[in-house]
């Protein structure tokens, strides 16, 4: 016999008794002369039609209907209500799906109730929820189903999870850390910004971003090292039209670092004609862009290049390394410098080694932690990821952790944290320059999660330079493994975005702000010298709903590096020097000296708040020597700046 609980048609049929949950009411039965019986009671629940009949019975088919209302009414970061209205007999259940894809299958989990309203809790924050419901009455009347979407909220900005980094005379670097909130959940298609490419095509270059200036210097463009450090100026929205010429370095580099500090450029180690070196110079950041003198600050313990370089909270860090002097190799040492008020660089001190040598690779810091990923031990590329703690005393503790490797060896690649996600950018593996992007999430133990892949670039990239600019990935020039390349691409990271303030009042009134962006830090510009300021951030969700803004934290910034000094005045045994205030308000006093000694061993000083000095008593017809600092009122001093 035909299964019973299916269509039926035709002259004269009988059905006697239908499957538990499928009565015959369930049944379409169209033609000639029926007798249809239920199984519960023998009741005949279904419709039926035929030649000039239609007959309806039974206490429960298709009297229930979906709900008239269905709304969500209330959502937190972690749970969320939804309700409805209906017209249903009593004893109705009514179950809801919850799920974050759009469908029920598969879902995540599932309230059925007699109520008009349901509760989720437990969820994640800023994150879309599915939640579809349908009606029931007894065991098998549905009459379908009926969905809406909801977003919950994004988890704040907390204030012992914020830090303030490096500061200088006007601006400050702000860390409001979140990784409860999802982050850097995709990018758009990488795209080139042909108006911002670099000057000449090179590879093996460092770059380094300071307030609203994004700087690129050294490298190779497959004939010649290069000295040139070239600066853009940013807009708004991160991105720049044109270079100019910042300086020049003191020689030719490829495969140096460039880090920004203290309001200076730091140009360390590198490589040319003469090998690897350990040279560290800097150079004051004017407010144009421009680079002052070079200044030697203290050398690594030995020459290397293709290392890697972070500043975390006022201090350096230099890892590995290829030595091309005795003895020669990949390096795995890991190295610290504190940088003074002035930006001198102290002493190099040795930190925990890598666990084994490591070039080519990435170092980067985030919340705390600092990363290694990839790079060279001499013989091939690794997939390996490392991390270690930093602590406040600036040393590492607990020595390196793997974490979860790559999904393919790199080497000449680039990293960056977007989001709290470390992003990995093209590179080699071992065999040819890739174009591959991806990255993993960061928890909130520091751990590296499982790696996944984000948009590809447009072009195979090795030894480029790789900057962050509020969310968008900028990578600047590199190689595709047979030519140098001036191409800067660039792609948008969405995850749940931030906004920031700074203000020099508690009130922030007349606060400078970010714009809203998929990020966990934030450096403005244009702050005063000198001067108290308070920073606080908010999050919003993917539906725009903003938190509540976070407490604040405050620092004071330091006094700018005078301008441009001159003898404004010479005779034959006193003389007058002038210089600039660049910026820095009344409050701020500046200590001049002269002397007739290069190394200013024997001076005649000035100190007080005017913009010149007046030295008498000088002995005829000597050379003298003039150099000037600010001191800002918290006694701190900006380095010298030497007499033109």
């Amino acid at each position: 016999m035909p299964e019973v609980a299916a269509a039926k048609s035709g002259g004269r049929l009988t059905v006697s008794d239908d499957i538990i949950g499928a009565p015959a009411g369930n049944i379409a039965m169209a033609g000639g002369n029926f007798l249809a019986q239920g199984f519960i009671g023998a009741v005949d629940s279904g419709v039926h039609s035929g030649p000039g009949a239609v007959v309806e019975s039974g206490f429960y088919s298709y009297l229930v209907a979906l709900p008239s209302v269905y709304r969500s009414t209330a959502a937190s970061e972690d749970s969320l209500l939804v309700d409805w209205e209906a017209s249903n007999p009593a004893g109705t259940q009514y179950t809801v799906f919850l799920s974050t894809y759009p469908g029920t299958n598969p879902y995540l989990t599932l309230l059925s109730t007699p109520a008009y309203a349901s509760g989720f809790f437990g969820l994640g924050p800023n994150t879309t929820y599915y939640a579809y419901m349908q009606p029931n009455y007894m065991e098998s009347d549905f009459p379908g189903q009926i969905a809406l979407s909801t977003v919950t909220l994004s988890s704040g900005v907390f204030e012992n999870a914020m830090a303030l980094g490096d500061v200088g005379p006007r601006s400050a670097e702000f860390h409001y850390p979140n990784l409860h909130n999802p982050g850097a959940v995709f990018n758009v298609p990488w795209t080139e910004a042909s108006q911002s490419a670099l000057p000449r095509a090179l590879y093996g270059q460092g770059s380094a971003l300071y307030e609203d200036l994004i700087y690129a210097g050294g490298g190779h463009d497959g004939v010649t090292f290069s000295s040139a450090v070239y600066f853009a100026r940013l807009d708004a929205g991160g991105s720049w039209t044109s270079w100019g010429t910042a300086g020049y370095l003191p020689s030719p580099r490829y495969g140096l670092a460039l880090v920004a500090l203290k309001g200076r450029l730091y140009a360390l180690g590198g490589y040319n004609a003469a090998g690897s070196s350990p040279l560290v110079w800097s150079a004051d950041i004017s407010t144009s862009g421009t680079l002052g003198a070079w200044r030697n600050e203290q050398s690594l313990p030995g020459g290397r290049y293709l290392h890697a370089a972070a500043a975390y909270k006022g201090r350096m860090y230099v890892s590995g390394g290829y030595r091309t002097s005795a003895p020669a190799g990949a390096e795995l040492s890991v190295l610290k410098a504190d940088a003074g008020d002035d930006g001198a660089l102290t002493a190099w001190a040795s930190l925990t080694d890598l666990p084994a040598p490591r070039y080519g690779h990435t170092m980067s810091v985030y919340n705390g932690w600092m990363y290694v990923t990839g790079g060279k031990d001499g013989a091939s590329p690794k997939t390996t990821v490392w991390q270690s703690s930093i602590t406040a005393g600036g040393a590492l503790t607990g020595g390196w952790t793997a974490q979860s490797a790559m999904p393919s060896a790199r080497y000449g690649h680039k990293a960056a944290i977007v989001d709290g996600n470390l992003v990995i950018t093209g590179g080699n593996n071992g065999s040819a320059a890739q174009s591959l992007v991806f990255g993993a999430g960061i928890s909130t133990g520091g751990a590296v999660g499982a790696w996944r892949a984000y948009e590809p670039l447009p072009g195979v990239r090795q030894f480029h330079a790789l900057e962050n600019i509020g969310g968008k990935l900028c990578v600047l020039g590199g190689s595709s493994g047979s030519l140098a390349d001036p191409k800067v691409f660039v792609s948008t990271f969405a995850g749940t975005e931030y906004y920031a303030q700074a203000a020099d009042n508690t009130g922030f009134a007349g606060a400078v702000d970010s714009a809203w962006a998929p990020d966990h830090s934030w450096r403005p510009s244009g702050l005063v010298p000198d001067t108290d300021y308070y920073f606080r951030a908010r999050s919003r969700n993917w539906a725009g709903r903003e938190t509540a803004y976070s407490n604040y934290l405050t620092t004071h910034t330091y006094a700018a590096v005078p301008a441009v000094s001159t003898w404004s005045a010479v005779y034959q045994s006193s003389a007058v020097v002038s210089w600039g205030k660049n910026g820095n308000p009344g409050g701020v006093k500046y200590y001049c000296e002269i002397s007739s000694y290069t190394d200013y061993s024997f001076v005649n000083s000035y100190t007080g708040l005017a913009d010149y000095a007046e030295f008498s008593s000088l002995t005829p017809s000597t050379t003298y020597y003039a150099r000037v600092r600010a001191v800002d009122s918290l006694l701190r001093m900006t380095a010298f700046l030497e007499l033109a």
